[in-house]
């Protein structure tokens, strides 16, 4: 970062404090010990993220919302040249379509006989089989980039703080983030705007301290990159702006520049040589060639959801409190806690360019996009993530440091920090191994014939997979059918209902319907399923943080069935 003169508590072991720069000659890793650490880091991230990675796959349906993997993103490719329609922009696309182009061109060509969407058999270019495949790709794509996106954050904190072991604290802590190793496992564009957002960080900071052209083109690709793989994202690129903006003119003051002369400096043709290839970019990935018109359909669509988060909108305090809620949810209070901590540690100790550069994202982010939308989601709040692993990366780095301090006081806050976390997303893993809708597929097949029709009272992406497998089932049903039923035909009175908090389909009459199967009385419940090892299970796994209740992992799941019809039914 910018060297400045440090004062050091106690003989050895001192914690300056303020930041110092590496010389431009020292190199990341340089000693064997050094690159095993790195390699671990990556290793255990790599694994975390790989466990369970086959959770809720079927090409057709994600039990994850919003996934473009398999079947959208095989439907959408064609279209990449052309006028473009979906919510999210090309560039995520683009890079499944480099895995995905050579297999559609062969499936084109050798057509095999399977199971559509539907269960329906015959010759066809996407079967279940086929589309899991191209499911299973975009999986590994995010699994690289979230572990390429772990690399990057070492990369940053060793460039700020020169500190080897803040660079590993702080990959580690990315690595230990329960969402961030959730969304790893699935084919979202979440964690890949995650990736061109810490790759930008890095070159952006890269490029102000060695003013290499280089760095500036690959910050503005990075940049765009991250625009076009989510528009929503976009706005935590300001806060990166302003943060290089500071490094810069912090530097370049203390290189003797008058203040107002360091400030203005910012702006040589470099920066706009990134802007350029910044614009280009994302001009180009968002059809302007052809015209503005798909962009601004997509900012028309942004309003139109902001209207429906409205009417849900409670006021900006409750949506402040709902933000920490979120944050506790995606890291564990572990980590919040000691990102708090970070917060006043790095304000007391002479941190403070680095604190701007690492909060600078999710503050900015939180004042022109969620404070406007009037709307979170914990995946919003995600690529505040790595600013808050380098404040705790540093910190607990410091804290080891601290010579006066005798040893196991130092190391049992930390390996308390890092160990709770870690289980926090073992936890999460053996979840995803083992989710309920699993196991009540697993009941289904060991006891009833393939014929038995079977209903799920719940949408499709919250329901058990067994329209892929050769059941009759019937997602998304509505429980006015049972009246139809009953009055009309008692014969289509279903069978087995299986039935979820998360995702009920709503009719008028769902509460009803609800409370009828709470007491039984049409229906016995026969099986139900709940979480092992995440809330609400009480177990070692789940003292980190509790999951948010969402219906993406190990919903209650109930397994009804008809009770003999009486006269008065």
């Amino acid at each position: 970062m910018v060297k400045k003169k440090t004062r050091t508590r106690g003989k050895q072991g001192g914690v300056p404090a303020a930041p110092n720069r590496p010389a431009q000659s020292q190199r990341f890793a340089q000693t064997p010990l050094q690159r095993s650490a790195v390699a671990g880091v990556l290793l255990l991230s790599f694994i975390l993220n790989s466990i369970g990675l086959f959770w809720g796959v079927t090409g057709f349906v994600s039990w994850q919302p919003d996934s473009i993997e398999g079947a959208v993103a095989a439907h959408e490719l064609p279209k990449t040249f052309k006028q473009w329609t979906h919510k999210y922009p090309r560039g995520h696309f683009l890079v499944n379509g480099l895995l995905y182009y050579p297999c559609i061109q062969y499936w084109e060509s050798h057509p095999v006989q399977g199971m559509d969407s539907q269960g329906k058999t015959g010759p066809a270019v996407f079967t279940v089989d086929r589309l899991k495949t191209l499911a299973m790709m975009s999986r590994w794509i995010s699994v690289g980039m979230s572990v390429a996106g772990v690399f990057g954050v070492m990369l940053i904190a060793f460039s700020l703080f020169g500190d080897f072991l803040s660079a590993i604290l702080s990959g580690l802590a990315l690595s230990l983030c329960y969402l961030y190793v959730f969304f790893s496992h699935v084919g979202n564009v979440d964690i890949p705007y995650v990736f061109w957002f810490i790759w930008a960080s890095y070159f952006g900071l890269k490029a102000v301290q060695k003013s290499s052209c280089r760095c500036f083109l690959l910050l503005g690709f990075c940049a765009a990159m991250l625009v076009c793989t989510k528009e929503g994202a976009s706005m935590y690129l300001p806060g990166l702006g302003i943060g290089l903006w500071v490094i810069h003119s912090v530097q370049a003051k203390q290189n003797g520049i008058p203040l107002t002369r360091a400030v203005v400096s910012f702006w040589n043709w470099k920066v706009f040589f990134a802007i350029l290839i910044f614009a280009a970019v994302f001009l180009v990935l968002n059809g302007f060639l052809d015209g503005p018109n798909e962009f601004m359909t997509r900012v028309h669509s942004w309003k139109t959801v902001t209207d429906d988060f409205l009417k849900t909108f409670h006021g900006q305090w409750n949506l402040l409190w709902t933000s920490i809620r979120f944050l506790y949810y995606g890291l564990g209070w572990p980590f919040l806690l000691i990102a708090v901590v970070s917060l006043f540690y790095f304000a007391k100790t002479g941190y403070k360019v680095p604190l701007f550069f690492a909060i600078a994202p999710i503050v900015l982010y939180y004042l022109i996009t969620i404070m406007n939308i009037h709307f979170v989601a914990p995946r919003f709040l995600m690529g505040g993530y790595p600013g808050l692993c380098l404040l705790v990366g540093k910190t607990t780095a410091d804290w080891l440091n601290r010579g006066k301090i005798p040893r196991f006081l130092r190391y049992c806050p930390v390996i308390l920090i890092y160990g709770l976390s870690l289980l926090y997303c073992l936890g999460l893993d053996m979840e995803l191994c083992d989710d309920t809708r699993e196991r009540t597929e697993q009941w289904i097949r060991q006891n009833l014939p393939k014929d038995q029709p079977v209903v799920s009272a719940c949408q499709k992406n919250y329901a058990p997979r067994l329209h892929f497998q050769g059941y009759r089932h019937f997602p998304n049903w509505s429980s006015s059918l049972i009246e139809e039923s009953n009055r009309h035909n008692p014969r289509f009175y279903p069978e087995y209902v299986l039935y979820s908090y998360d995702g009920t389909v709503k009719v008028p009459n769902d509460e009803e319907f609800q409370a009828d199967l709470m007491k039984q009385k049409h229906y016995q419940l026969v099986q139900r399923y709940r979480s092992k090892y995440l809330y609400p299970a009480k177990t070692v796994f789940a003292v980190a943080g509790w999951s948010v209740r969402n219906g993406w992992l190990s919903p209650d799941m109930f397994i009804y069935k008809k009770r003999p019809l009486t006269t008065n039914d």
